[in-house]
């Protein structure tokens, strides 16, 4: 994967991407949450977080999952990565010895510039994913922050798949404003 869309949308004017760029984009990620949705009976966003490592933390923190960081772009050309390759024989990224004797190379998500719009958005990190094995399950625990909040979610009367189409729209919102 290239970046995570949070990175890709800087890449365009005023951070702006092109109306029917966002269009398509939009069209496949509802396209994969649908199938996330009917055949994984999976919710993207569907848990909280309890710090552990804090002992005043005695309340769950709510995080809106499906987020700009949370969607990798593919690489758009083959030759992308290939570049990179080759960028690498000629100048290797910075990197050190961990205590074992093993290198530690520094990450590094800049591809260089876009070759064609053909990237593909892909839904990641699930790790707070829920699952809902039958349709008549429901979550009663409170999900996302609350400015980004579902009805369903400040009316507490339970969410279910749903929440991530909602999630979309609080996400989508700013790419297109």
């Amino acid at each position: 994967m290239r970046e995570p869309l949070s990175m890709y949308q800087r890449r365009f004017g005023d951070r702006r991407m092109p109306l029917p760029l966002i269009k398509t984009y939009i069209r496949a990620l509802l396209t994969g949450l649908d199938y996330l949705h009917k055949q994984c009976r999976t919710v993207h966003t569907g848990k909280f977080i309890f710090d552990l490592s804090s002992p005043r933390d005695t309340e769950p923190r709510r995080r809106l999952d499906l987020k700009l960081e949370n969607i990798m772009v593919s690489f758009e050309d083959p030759t992308v990565l290939a570049d990179f390759l080759e960028s690498q024989l000629e100048k290797p990224m910075a990197f050190k010895i961990d205590s074992t004797g093993r290198p530690v190379y520094q990450s590094r998500s800049d591809f260089g510039p876009l070759k064609s719009l053909r990237s593909i958005p892909q839904l990641v990190d699930f790790g707070l994913a829920t699952r809902h094995e039958e349709d008549d399950d429901w979550g009663v625990w409170p999900i996302q922050p609350d400015h980004y909040r579902e009805p369903e979610v400040i009316l507490g009367i339970g969410w279910q798949m749903p929440a991530d189409i909602w999630n979309l729209g609080v996400l989508v919102r700013p790419v297109v404003l």
